[in-house]
């Protein structure tokens, strides 16, 4: 009798939940055959699911459960947490439940008698067929296509597409002179959930890699772990399938990962999704000291006294790229982001959206630090003071972004402090705060500053710009109430304010949700003639406008969004519409 087949005896379950963290079971057909193979079909490491009237419990693969209708045992065969008296509709597969969320995969996952129904998928150029492709050449937003087609994948992470033995987990001898597990070095490398002999956890692996291992592999899952520590070590976990498929949930019990030992550039994350964090500093993840890099990653339902998503502070000098921080709270300050003294991020193309703090930086919260956002969507944040950001002793640069929806209880989206410096370049900052807020932009102290140019301020509660005391000089700025009841801009006696360009008109956009200027909008051409658009005409102010304006790709499916006013249809001499992204708020147009 193997392991599988023995019955787990859990014993009475108490009021609440009972937790039993399961290793990577390898959900697929695996025989001793392919013990070595990448396991296609898996999906879950660990599996939470309720079973019948009991709390959440989890079950390996053959467990007896107690059936919730009879009283009588039932067998979950597959281990996903469900049997099939409980509406599992295929026994054999882990990834198949009633609920289940659907893959692309050929399967009902979800058992509503529909196979593959809204799925969506991301494919990588796969040209020796190995089942897994090369970074970099995904095209995501299309519709499930199963099979699959010829000279395509849905995993990532192939090191050789010129030969199908090398790939993420394949076997890979010692010190043969290739690395065909592609995990950095010559010698076999730890992956987790890719196959049979895989590592049973990613601190596990974490804590087994080799001096030349640069990446750790990572299968679809759900992993139940917290406070991963990286231990200085200069590698990356990396996931195959990305992040919706990849989770670490800390499950409230510390912080998700921590970059503490010194880490650069080559150690972090890439294609994860970081929840259930709870911490003093940091739910999603804690960087003190060091500076990692984290890509293509998911910060969600995370929780902490400073810096909800991620707490950054002494010496830091981490970097984002194409990072999502959601739904993050902090109880006290940085709902998104918090940054301590000493810090400087760079945060490149992504989203800090429906954070709350309860006092300071509902999305970010920069406390003696530099932040730089660069194509950076800020929307519908909530705090006290600064609901999408708020500076003190710090300098805060936002470059090509959106900032929109957030409300501040009091001041401002954008709030500086004492010795606070803000610059907004090609910005929009609209329909900010409430009747309850005070502005869009609020500088409440004589040493704080800003610098505006090419940029919209619109339709913000009660000013666009408020400067109680400092200074601010705006350069090429349209500054626009469509209401009466709002005031575009004050400076009582004291605060100081100095323009150029300087311009208030109904900006024109293409619609009230789109930030494209209509291609007759008074704002085309208007930006700083010294700055140019990708066309090589003077810069339009806004998103679209300068030499970022083609780099948005909101919805990850490949396609950059179109820069140009007007339509998509409208593009300029010498390029070509089809090259852009039609709707980039929707990943299945192009």
């Amino acid at each position: 009798m193997s392991d599988l087949d023995r019955p787990l005896v859990l014993g009475m379950p108490q009021l609440g939940s009972l937790e039993i963290g399961l290793p990577q079971m390898g959900f697929g057909e695996i025989s001793e055959d392919n013990v070595d193979s990448p396991i296609q079909d898996g999906r879950f490491a660990v599996y939470r699911k309720m079973v019948g009237v009991l709390p959440v419990v989890l079950v390996a693969a053959g467990v007896s459960v107690l059936s919730a209708q009879s009283g009588c045992p039932s067998f979950d065969n597959d281990g996903d947490g469900f049997t099939t008296e409980q509406g599992d509709c295929d026994d054999s597969k882990a990834q198949v439940y009633l609920g289940a969320p659907e893959f692309c995969d050929g399967l009902d996952n979800d058992c509503d008698g529909t196979v593959d129904d809204g799925a969506m998928q991301v494919l990588y150029a796969d040209v020796d067929g190995d089942g897994f492709g090369v970074m970099g050449t995904g095209k995501g937003g299309q519709a499930c296509m199963w099979p699959l087609p010829t000279g395509k994948a849905m995993k990532r992470g192939d090191c050789d597409d010129a030969n199908a033995k090398r790939y993420p987990g394949a076997t890979d001898g010692a010190e043969d002179g290739t690395d065909d597990d592609c995990g950095g070095s010559d010698d076999p490398d730890p992956n987790v959930g890719l196959s049979k002999k895989s590592v049973e956890g990613l601190q596990l692996a974490l804590d087994g890699v080799g001096q030349d291992t640069r990446t750790i592999w990572v299968g679809a899952g759900t992993y139940l772990e917290h406070n991963l520590d990286f231990a200085g070590k200069a590698v990356k976990l990396v996931s195959v399938d990305g992040a919706e498929q990849t989770v670490v949930d800390a499950e409230e019990q510390g912080t998700v990962v921590v970059f503490d030992q010194g880490e650069g550039a080559d150690a972090g994350l890439d294609g994860f999704t970081l929840t259930g964090g709870l911490g003093s500093l940091g739910g999603g993840g804690c960087i003190q000291g060091s500076s990692p890099s984290i890509s293509n990653s998911i910060i969600t339902g995370n929780s902490a006294t400073y810096g909800g998503g991620v707490y950054i502070s002494g010496n830091s000098y981490p970097f984002f790229e194409r990072v999502s921080v959601n739904g993050n709270e902090a109880t006290d300050s940085g709902g998104g982001l918090f940054m301590g003294n000493g810090t400087m991020m760079n945060f490149k193309g992504g989203e800090v959206n429906y954070n709350t703090a309860l006092i300071e930086g509902g999305g970010v919260m920069v406390d003696g630090g530099t932040a730089m956002l660069t194509t950076i969507v800020l929307n519908w944040n909530r705090a006290l003071r600064g609901s999408a950001v708020y500076a003190i002793g710090a300098v805060a640069n936002l470059n090509t972004c959106e900032i929109k929806g957030n409300i501040p209880t009091e001041g401002g989206a954008l709030e500086g402090g004492v010795g606070a410096y803000f610059s907004l370049d090609q910005a929009i900052v609209d329909d900010n705060g409430d009747p309850g807020s005070l502005a869009g932009l609020f500088f409440a102290d004589s040493s704080a500053s800003a610098n505006i140019k090419n940029s919209i301020l619109v339709n913000n509660a009660i000013y666009n710009l408020y400067v109680l005391s400092g200074s601010v000089r705006l350069g090429y700025t349209d500054l626009y109430q469509a209401t009466g009841a709002y005031i575009n801009y004050s400076a009582p006696l004291g605060a100081e304010a100095t323009w150029v360009g300087l311009s208030s008109v109904d900006p024109g956009f293409l619609t009230a949700n789109d930030y494209h200027l209509l291609e007759f909008s008074p704002l085309v051409d208007l930006g700083d003639s010294n700055v140019v658009d990708i066309d090589g005409s003077r810069s339009d102010m806004g998103i679209y406008g300068g030499l970022n304006g083609g780099s948005w790709d909101r919805d990850g499916d490949g396609f950059k969004d179109y820069f140009w006013p007007g339509g998509h249809y409208d593009a300029p001499t010498g390029f070509m519409a089809a090259e852009y992204d039609a709707n980039d708020y929707d990943s299945t147009v192009h």
